[in-house]
């Protein structure tokens, strides 16, 4: 998922380019070392103003074409959509901000809002660069409609409809081009595009996995980095994704335990989730749900049911229903579970085809099928996922990513990690294995965050530590006291 507190964003107008849209993306001036002349490089693409709507900033925008296929120069090309955000003040000497969405899948630009508000602090010295990674946003779509319009509480891939969109989209795109490595190249092409020296990071999430390769692939264009919920180059995801959820699921059930109220709500939380899982182990159950469209019957099975649940331990707020929705469900009484994960209606902000093009070949291709039992073993998603996602990447059917490219990294850029005590996703052993190759690291954690950077207290201290982290350059001294006001919200008990 992305850095920003995702917002969707509407374009009102493009207008015509002027010389302030270029200023403002300007590198910092160059100067040759044997030479009193001062050399200044200048973006090599157009770069237009644009409107947002309800923002009053003016933002700029600028597409880069790249190969589909790099080994053939000469064949399809993709467009590359690009937001800058200007900086507040000029001349800071910073370089730009890379902002790496998450996801795989996940607009980057639609962020862009953001910058004009609660992220408004990592621009006030630079610009901050959005880039749609291919196959997302505005950057040649991998969207497979019916696959993002499934119901959570229905299998997550139907063979017969990735095999449609698979087709689909096999008409305008070679899927093998749509990888990390892909990816990098391509923000390497637009660094250069836009005349910038060296560069900063922030990803989220698989934004890391793109940061890491990025770091690995040009070292010397990265200053600095942040990275967020990492994850490890080459995990094969989502094998782990039930034992981190069990881990999370599993504290949020002694909290409760530990807290007055929600012990006293829920004196006996635990055998009625053994319970729960135990009747759905023996079978659906059916339910009603009633939104604007009316009232119908819902099916409930044991694997789209966790595997929903598991979505709700994201962020500290929905894990803080998740005693509540257990107590209710033990009662037979599924409406307020249904109302949290139906209620939004199906679909998201995930282009579903890029997903599958860059989870496949780099993570679960990977997956050994004898490791799987082992690896899902007493966690309550079991491994339904695991076996859904495999199976998607079977009709899929594009070959693993080569070893190398996945290979972990060395680096010396400074890197800070900021990980999530209770994050179901990418557990803080993952950023501490990428940290110990990394020469100058720090990973500082949160106790209460979850996996996306939302829902608690003071949330304002998370963005002040990233801000300071990156003016200093430097992991060393960095102040994080703020850290322990970072409180989650109290339990929810009716």
């Amino acid at each position: 998922m992305h850095f920003a507190r995702l917002l969707v964003v509407s374009f009102l107008a493009v207008l015509p380019m002027r010389s302030a849209a270029q200023e403002a993306a300007q590198a910092p001036d160059s100067t040759a070392a044997d030479s009193a002349v001062v050399v200044v490089r200048k973006p090599t693409i157009p770069i237009v103003p644009f409107f947002i709507e309800g923002i009053e900033d003016t933002f700029l925008t600028a597409t880069l074409e790249v190969p589909e296929d790099r080994s053939q120069p000469g064949g399809r090309k993709i467009s590359l959509h690009i937001v800058i955000v200007p900086a507040l003040e000029k001349g800071s000497g910073l370089p730009p901000l890379f902002d790496i969405a998450g996801g795989p899948g996940v607009s980057a630009t639609a962020g862009a809002a953001e910058y004009a508000g609660v992220l408004r602090v990592h621009r006030e010295r630079r610009p901050v660069v959005l880039v749609d990674q291919r196959g997302t946003g505005e950057s040649n779509p991998l969207r497979c409609p019916e696959l993002e319009a499934v119901s959570k509480m229905d299998d997550m891939y139907d063979p017969d409809a990735v095999a449609r969109c698979r087709d689909e989209l096999a008409k305008t795109a070679d899927l093998s081009h749509y990888g990390t490595i892909d990816a990098v190249r391509d923000l390497e092409d637009v660094r250069n595009a836009l005349a910038y020296d060296q560069i900063d990071f922030i990803g989220l999430s698989y934004g890391t996995q793109v940061v890491q390769m990025y770091m690995r692939e040009y070292p010397d264009n990265v200053r600095a980095a942040v990275m967020l919920g990492a994850v490890p180059l080459g995990e094969e995801i989502p094998l782990h994704h039930a034992n981190n959820a069990e881990a999370v699921l599993q504290r949020i059930l002694d909290d409760c335990d530990s807290d007055p109220d929600c012990g006293r709500a829920y004196p006996s939380l635990r055998r009625e989730w053994s319970e729960l899982l135990e009747r759905l182990d023996a079978g659906p159950v059916f339910a009603e749900f009633v939104d604007s469209t009316g009232a119908r019957s819902v099916e409930i099975r044991k694997g789209p049911f966790c595997e929903a649940l598991r979505s709700l331990l994201y962020v500290p707020p929905t894990q803080r229903l998740i005693p509540l929705l257990i107590h209710h469900a033990a009662q037979d009484d599924f409406r307020p579970f249904l109302q949290m994960v139906l209620a939004g209606g199906a679909g998201g902000s995930i282009a579903e085809g890029m997903y599958l093009c860059t989870i496949c070949p780099e993570g679960t291709t990977r997956i050994a099928p004898d490791a799987i039992d082992a690896a899902t073993a007493r966690t309550f998603l079991g491994r339904w996922r695991v076996d859904q996602q495999m199976g998607a990447c079977a009709v899929w059917a594009l070959a693993p990513a080569p070893d190398a490219d996945l290979a972990p990294v060395v680096a010396e850029a400074p890197t800070l990690f900021i990980t999530g005590g209770m994050d179901a996703v990418t557990p803080i052993a993952w950023a501490q294995e990428i940290s110990s190759r990394l020469t100058h690291s720090l990973v500082l954690v949160i106790d209460h965050l979850g996996h996306h950077p939302d829902g608690l207290e003071h949330m304002e201290c998370y963005d002040a530590v990233i801000a300071q982290f990156f003016e200093k350059g430097s992991v060393v001294d960095l102040d994080t006291s703020c850290f322990d006001t970072m409180l989650p919200p109290p339990f929810v008990t009716e």
